[in-house]
């Protein structure tokens, strides 16, 4: 009977307990009263904890709970579905209640969508129906794994190399391996390179590299990495960059403070070789306000500040300093107080700097080169004082009878801590608005300082207010609010653990405001719960430990909570805590100095667990000190980390600033975030699925309105989150979980320090020379040796190692290398000399050893053999300009150079060969140092470069036999005539090339890559011309590999270039997907030159060489999409711009050269069906109907267009062939219009046969003469060709052949340079139809010629040519003998082909009069060099005018593009960037650009007119160069019709009358400033041994 009663005294406790809810609130005997009874609800039966977002490829764990059994046994069944799909699903049975782990593995390719987590109780495995079953949504994050991207530098100029790295890890922080897919972006968005499904190394990464065009996108690039699902990204800067003849580098601190009395900075001046400057400076410091009171209302209200533009700072206070004389550096400082009073008469009433920008404009001159640099840097002016923040939240909530730790951070507005300060900090409680309790105060410890409150019973808030050194400016208010509790039973857990660490126990301890049988807890991380259990309890406190793992880094969280059953609650606590394992794979590394006294080499020791992989990067100190790394830091990697735990929060954390760079975590642990148990949960991360009661306080606002609860009642908008208001008066709940400020972004000037300093060389230095990866050998260390770069630059060394035991792991401290040596020389010559010029090599030595020592340095200019001799200065600095005296042998000169001193050595040389290349050798040593510098240098004859082709088609097929004409050298055996003063040319100047390539197509790669330069020598600074290099390299390579002689490393190489080539056209692309001619002519737009690109980057996407040319399809798409929105309603596409070439003018209106729509109409569809339906989205919608339109257009006007347009006949031919219409009406009559000779071609007016003459009956092949319209010709009859193959010619099938053989021929005779015919248009349709001609030809199955030849100058001259099926598209040339270039070349053959033979002969002559002439010498331009001047310290300063106009009015009364080239005497240098700024600034308005390379300038127009136009520009002189060259071209050219030009010759006789001493070329020049009065030595073996021996000796009796 008793076990009876206690049993139905526990079954009658738990009716009770379960009625209670219905029985609170009412009285005994309401209770006695009630007839109709109290309904028993039902007891909770399980609790499933989940994460609340779920990953790919992610093991899943849920915490499942059942809390008693009703039946014999459940199954039950977690699953994540997607729709219908199920993703994942664990089964597990519970025959007893208890709490388990259950696993579930999502698949790696699942994608984002709309997921739900499903529990279901089964009964007998489902057959027997539910015994419970719940469903929610369940969040999803797309990343698996964290992948970090390093840069060798943030910041590059085009031309340089891009290093990076690709490391994925997981979240443990081991290596991830798999496949990845790298793109880099361009400004643009679009991918100029792709790596496709890459595998990372053994080591766990991927490193790659890539070259920056010398002309791309300016601006923000990225490396993007599709991976695991996921893209990452990686951002660095692009900057365009000029190397400036003097470097000038201004730096100040950053930030200062405001407490300062002075504001200091340093200028340093170089040039180039790193010499410091001598002359004058000037320093102007602008001050700009900051936007805060009472600065912005000045700025709003005063019309001065108000209607300035943004980039203008004129109007704010300057203060000036002119410094009279410095030698390379200035250190320069101004007064606060002076500043002060400069700001007030600005902005009276001024109590402070704080928040101000001082901006240094500095100006420095160079006395010796007179020139002028200029540069800038600013520091901003903050505020003094401390500030206190709370680490953590403003807004929180607490447990009664509770302690509650606070940390309060005392920093000063830079973010940088308070150290050794005996200040301290005070904090005052006010309970429930009471009044504040009496202050408590402590002392902070790096920077913070901890205040454990304790909370008494029955506290609903407290509000905490925290001051520094009872500084009321000082001032910060945080605000707890109780958690809430209908039962007022609570659950709370600390840690005794200070500093948790991986692979060690953290201790925990749990207490509960009364006693439960038992409670559950949870350990969550990264998203996910990685242990639970449930603990038996004996006491209201319990202490336990867990083991902390990899996975819990670097931030986890512990849930304790139990199930209260009087009333039905959940009762929940968390603790928030950090785990250091960033650090558990250490790396680290040191320099050894010992290996190499020189310093030429760097021995690098890192140190890391044995087998791990090491990588190791670089970068100047000069960006790291603004702020830059590379990518990988421990706080870059704690955030990444930080965000697989999100949208939970996690513990505090403090983010110290420990210089401009170093930046530093400190993290704290922080209680639960929640004001309720569904808070709580949430705030963990945890999605909570169970019968079971979770409590949420009462909610009465309307979401759909945008309103959210207050803690204590009432509701606010979602828009007042965070915004310093607090619209929950009582508990400021809407201020709860707001940003902290970050130090590393306090405003905009911090964030981007690296944008207000102007750029200087150093900040460009190439780092690939520390980009090195090893692996560690089993002792734990790993040695390799680098050559750092030679100038006196302070590098930021870091290393990283990946261990697949340990993980990831980062150097902590970087290494700071001073790469400076004790001594070293820079030497700096011109690469291109004239024959007879006398070039003074400067050699700049540098003595950097120790502080009190001078040293001697042998300089030796190696003996120059038969290539060039050293010039000797006699006595007083007595030398010749034309004929000086000259030695042959070693020279040498000793130089003494005091501590930190530099000086420049001028060691002059002389060609002795007429043109070619020598290579010259400068030495320096000294007792303990030793430096050696090599050069190479080409030589070309003096005079101005006549330009001969004679091309000759050998055709095997056509005849069995073919007797081939002799080739004409145009070059007299004799460059005199007797009793005639000049010459008829520069002798040995004469250099005669015979080359020959197989089929009709192209010479194939005869350089790695081709571009105008080599092929035609013409500039290509425009878009059509750079898009014409990498078509022509494209159809190339596609020629080759159609002929199978494309051999791997010539296609990479030349994939390799195409890269680079693309991202320089993007350069030409506006954001509407139209290209611009010009870069810098953003107004324009052309349609001609976007189908261009469209066409041929089309034709780039090819399949199987995709993975190293990767054109995105989205590119095409946008500039089809941009054509079809150009074309109006008829079908046509009008010019909107100037038109550059003459042919898409029409005949009739040519006076203007006004475009015509037929011709660029017939050019873009052709572009348009090249394309295809190889297009996506718009642009595939709209391409169809674009080309319908644009054919019906067509071929209504084809009847229209006159007899006289042949180009607009061709090409429409050509045009309407592709389309569905195929009209041969328009075909018929083009070919009626045929122009016959011995060919057949089509022209607007006869093109001459190519010419030649008889002697002796024996026919000798004379240079072709181009003609005015070369282009025109070659163009249409392309186009007619290509016409002709697709309309299969006339008909008759031996006529079509013979037909397509003559186009054919004639194209071939028209080539006027060895790879192309007259420019770039006509040259690309030419190859194309010749292309499509050997695809149709059924005469090249067999293929071999043998090409013997022989010169009448010479007997001893024969070159042999033989030309297979495995070489035919690689040109082989020959060279005749230099003195015996004249004559004729006498050309036998044998075999079956078709091989192309041109003869390309050059020579120089001396006289206007003596120049290549035009067709019949007719006038095109008028080309004249006024106002042509020389000034400066023995004329070093050379200005000049030169002026053109269009006069051949005949044609037309404009020209097309307009190329004026200007050959600059050598040592003469023009800066790029002044170039590009006069273009920009619009002086002359049909200036497009301008550019200087090779020792020319060279100037593009839009067109020329009938009047003058003229262009002013300035060189200076940069390397000494005495016996200067007198004559100088200077040629003006319309670029589409090149036979159209003037070439003339301009004269400098002072340059040729400078001695060596006059340009102060050499160092035994007594009135220069680089005089070195050191005794000079002939090299002997002798003399060599005194000096050895003098060196020694001093060197003894120094260390005695």
């Amino acid at each position: 009977m008793e076990k009876l009663f206690v049993v139905s005294g526990v079954i009658l406790a738990m009716m009770v307990g379960l009625a209670m809810p219905q029985l609170m609130g009412l009285t005994r005997q309401q209770i006695i009263d009630n007839q109709s009874g109290y309904q028993v609800e039902r007891a909770p039966t399980y609790i499933i904890m989940t994460p609340r977002k779920v990953r790919p490829n992610q093991v899943f764990q849920v915490f499942a709970t059942i809390l008693r059994l009703e039946y014999s046994e459940i199954s039950l069944r977690v699953s994540i579905i997607k729709g219908n799909t199920e993703f994942a699903e664990s089964l597990m049975k519970f025959d007893q209640p208890g709490s388990r782990i259950m696993q579930m593995l999502m698949p790696a390719n699942a994608q984002a969508g709309r997921y739900k987590i499903k529990v279901e109780g089964m009964l007998d495995g489902g057959a027997g129906g539910y015994a419970f079953y719940n469903e929610t949504d369940i969040a999803f994050d797309a990343k698996q794994a964290s992948v970090f991207i390093q840069l060798s530098k943030p910041i590059y100029r085009q031309g340089q190399s891009v290093h990076f790295r690709v490391i994925p890890i997981l979240p443990d922080l081991k290596p991830m391996y798999g496949s990845l897919t790298i793109y880099v972006n361009d400004p643009s968005g679009f991918p100029v390179r792709r790596w496709l499904g890459l595998q990372t190394n053994a080591g766990g990464f991927v490193s790659q590299n890539f070259t920056l065009s010398d002309q791309p996108n300016y601006g923000n690039w990225s490396i993007q990495v599709d991976a695991y699902g996921y893209q990452y990204y990686k951002y660095f800067q692009v900057e365009e960059y000029w190397d400036p003849r003097f470097d000038l580098n201004v730096t100040t601190s950053p930030y200062i403070w405001d407490n300062m009395d002075y504001v200091r900075g340093r200028l340093n001046a170089n040039i180039t070789t790193g010499k410091p400057v001598t002359g004058n400076a000037e320093i102007t410091m602008t001050l700009v306000p900051p936007n805060r009171p009472p600065f912005d209302a000045y700025m709003k209200n005063q019309q001065t500040f108000a209607n300035r533009e943004p980039w203008d700072y004129s109007v704010f206070p300057q203060l000036y300093k002119y410094y009279e004389y410095f030698q390379g550096t200035i250190d320069f400082e101004f007064e606060r107080q002076e500043i002060l009073t400069k700001v007030r008469e600005y902005f009276p009433g001024t109590l402070d700097l704080y928040g101000f920008e001082c901006i240094f404009n500095v100006s420095a001159r160079d006395w010796f080169f007179n020139m002028t640099q200029t540069g800038f840097a600013s520091t901003v002016i903050f505020d003094p004082r401390v500030k206190l923040v709370f680490i953590g939240d403003n807004v929180r909530t607490f447990k009664p009878d509770s302690v509650m730790t606070i940390y309060v951070a005392a920093m000063y507005h830079d973010g940088t801590p308070v150290k050794s300060d005996l200040r301290r900090i005070q904090i005052q409680k006010s309970y429930q608005g009471s009044q504040n309790t009496a202050p408590e105060e402590k002392m902070t410890v790096e920077g913070v300082a901890q205040f454990d409150i304790e909370i008494p019973p029955g506290m609903q808030s407290i509000e905490i207010t925290a001051t520094y050194d009872y500084d009321i400016l000082t001032r910060k208010v945080m605000k707890a609010t109780v958690y809430k509790s209908p039962s007022e039973s609570y659950i709370s857990v600390r840690t005794s653990t200070e500093h948790p660490k991986v692979n060690e126990f953290m201790i925990f301890h749990v207490k509960t405001s009364h006693f439960v049988p038992k409670i559950f807890y949870q350990i969550v991380a990264q998203g996910n719960i990685l242990i639970g259990d449930e603990l038996e309890m004996i006491s209201r406190h319990k202490t336990f430990a867990v083991a902390l793992s990899p996975e819990m880094v670097p931030t986890a969280r512990i849930v304790v909570y139990f199930l209260q059953t009087s009333p039905e609650e959940m009762v929940v606590d968390t603790l928030n805590f950090f785990v250091n394992g960033t650090r558990n794979n250490p790396v680290n590394a040191v320099i050894n100095k010992g290996k190499d006294f020189t310093l030429h080499t760097l021995e690098i020791n890192a140190i890391a667990e044995p087998g791990s992989y090491v990588a190791f990067a670089a970068m100047p100190n000069d960006l790291y000190s603004k702020g830059m790394n590379d990518g990988l830091t421990e706080n870059n990697l704690i955030d990444e980390l930080v965000s697989y735990d999100e949208p939970a929060r996690g513990s505090y954390r403090q983010l110290w600033r420990l210089s401009d760079t170093e930046y530093e975590y400190k993290f704290y642990a922080s209680s639960g975030y929640g004001v309720d148990a569904n808070s709580t949960f949430r705030h963990a991360g945890l999605l909570v699925m169970s019968d079971a009661n979770l409590y949420t306080v009462e909610d009465t606002c309307n979401w759909e309105h945008g309103e959210r609860p207050c803690f204590t009642g009432g509701c606010y908008k979602i828009n007042e989150t965070c915004n310093g208001i607090t619209n929950c008066p009582n508990d400021w709940a809407d201020e709860q979980g707001c940003t902290k400020e970050d130090p590393r972004y306090v405003d905009d000037r911090t964030m981007n320090m690296i944008y207000r300093v102007s750029r200087s060389l150093r900040f460009y230095e190439d780092s690939g020379w520390a980009w090195q990866e090893k692996f560690v050998k089993p002792d734990g260390m790993v040695q390799f040796r680098v050559e750092p770069p030679k100038f006196p630059l302070t590098w930021i060394i870091n290393a990283l190692s990946v261990s697949r035991e340990n993980g990831l792991g980062l150097m902590q401290t970087p290494i700071r290398y001073d790469a400076t040596r004790y001594m070293y020389i820079i030497v700096e010559a011109p690469e291109v000399i004239i024959r007879g010029e006398q070039v003074g090599v400067r050699v700049t030595v540098f003595n950097y050893w120790y502080n009190d020592d001078y040293i001697e340095v042998l300089l030796t200019m190696k003996d120059g053999g038969d290539k060039y001799r050293y010039v000797w200065v006699n006595d007083m600095g007595i030398t010749s300009a034309y004929a000086p005296r000259t030695e042959s042998g070693d020279h040498q000169t000793i130089v003494f150079l005091e501590p930190g001193e530099s000086k420049d050595i001028f060691l002059p040389i002389v060609s002795t060969i007429v043109q070619g290349e020598f290579t010259f050798t400068v030495t320096a040593q000294c007792f303990m140092e030793r430096d050696i510098y090599t050069k190479t240098i080409k030589v070309l004859a003096d005079g101005v470069l006549n330009y001969y082709h004679t091309p000759y088609l050998i055709d095997m097929i056509r005849y069995g036999s073919e007797t081939i004409p002799h080739l004409q050298i145009v070059i007299p055996d004799q460059f005199v005539v007797p009793e005639v003063r000049y010459h008829l040319y520069v002798p040995g100047s004469g250099i005669a090339e015979v080359s020959l390539f197989g089929d009709v197509v192209t010479p194939g790669f005869f350089k790695l890559y081709m571009n105008c330069e080599d092929i035609f020598r013409k500039p290509y600074g425009a878009g059509e011309m750079n898009m014409f290099n990498f078509a022509y390299n494209l159809l190339t390579l596609k020629f080759k590999k159609t002929n199978q002689q494309l051999p791997p490393d010539v296609l990479s190489t030349a994939l390799r270039y195409l890269n680079v080539g693309l991202q320089r056209q993007l350069s030409y692309m506006k954001d509407d997907g139209s290209f611009k001619m010009f870069r810098d002519d953003e107004n324009s737009t052309s349609v001609w030159l976007s189908a261009f690109v469209a066409k041929t980057l089309h034709e780039a996407r090819f399949g199987e060489w995709e993975r190293d040319l990767f054109i995105p399809i989205n590119l095409i798409d946008k500039i089809v999409v941009w054509l079809c929105s150009k074309q109006n309603e008829t079908g046509a596409w009008y010019p909107e711009d100037q038109i550059y070439d003459r042919k898409f003018s029409t005949i009739a209106g040519s006076n203007n050269l006004l475009g015509h729509q037929v011709p660029l109409t017939a050019y873009v569809l052709i572009a348009l069906y090249k394309i295809k339906t190889d297009v996506s989205g718009a642009a595939l919608s709209c391409i169809d109907k674009s080309r319908t339109l644009a054919a019906e257009f067509l071929s209504r006007e084809s009847y229209n267009i006159p007899n006289e347009e042949i180009f607009h006949l061709a090409i429409t031919s050509y045009a309407l062939s592709l389309s569905q219409q195929k009209s041969r009406s328009i075909f018929d009559k083009l070919w009626s219009l045929q122009m016959k000779s011995n060919e057949i071609y089509f022209s607007d007016s006869a093109i001459p046969d190519n010419p030649s003459e008889f002697i002796n009956a024996l026919r000798y092949l004379l240079p072709r003469i181009e003609q005015m319209n070369d282009g025109y010709a070659v163009q249409s009859t392309a186009y007619a060709l290509m016409a002709h193959i697709k309309h299969n010619g006339m008909g008759v099938e031996t006529d079509t052949k013979i037909q397509r053989d003559a186009m054919m021929r004639w194209l071939n005779y028209m080539r006027n340079f060895v790879g192309g015919m007259a420019s770039t248009q006509d040259t690309l349709v030419a190859m194309e139809a010749l292309s499509e001609f050997t695809q149709v030809d059924p005469n090249r199955n067999v293929f071999n010629i043998l090409v013997s030849m022989e010169a009448s100058s010479t007997p001893t001259w024969h070159s042999y040519f033989e030309m297979t099926k495995t070489n035919y598209t690689e040109m082989q040339h020959s060279y005749i003998p230099q003195d015996f270039t004249y004559g004729t070349i006498g050309v036998s053959a044998q075999g079956v082909g078709r091989t192309m033979m041109q003869l390309t002969t050059t020579v120089h002559v001396e006289y206007p009069w003596l120049l290549k002439k035009t067709q019949d010498e007719i006038q095109f331009f008028e080309l004249t060099a006024e106002n042509t001047r020389f000034s400066g310290r023995n004329d070093s300063v050379m200005e000049m005018t030169p002026c053109v106009r269009w006069v051949y009015t005949d044609k037309s009364m404009e020209s097309g593009l307009t190329v004026l080239e200007v050959d600059i005497p050598t040592g003469f240098v023009i800066m790029n960037h002044t170039l590009r700024d006069y273009v920009r600034s619009r002086q002359v308005p049909n200036l497009k650009r301008a550019e200087f390379y090779y020792n020319k300038v060279v100037f593009y127009f839009s067109h020329v007119d009938t009047t003058r136009t003229c262009v002013k520009f300035r060189a200076d002189r940069w390397y000494p160069v005495a016996n200067g060259t007198i004559q100088h071209r200077y040629r003006v050219y319309d670029y589409y019709e090149p036979g159209m030009h003037n070439t003339s010759i301009y004269t400098t006789y002072n340059n040729f009358n400078l001695n060596i001493c006059y340009v102060c070329g050499s160092y035994q020049c007594p009135y220069c400033p680089y005089f070195n009065s050191a005794s000079l030595i002939k090299a002997s073996l002798s003399l060599l041994a005194l000096i050895i021996g003098f060196f020694v000796k001093r060197y003894v009796l120094r260390t005695t």
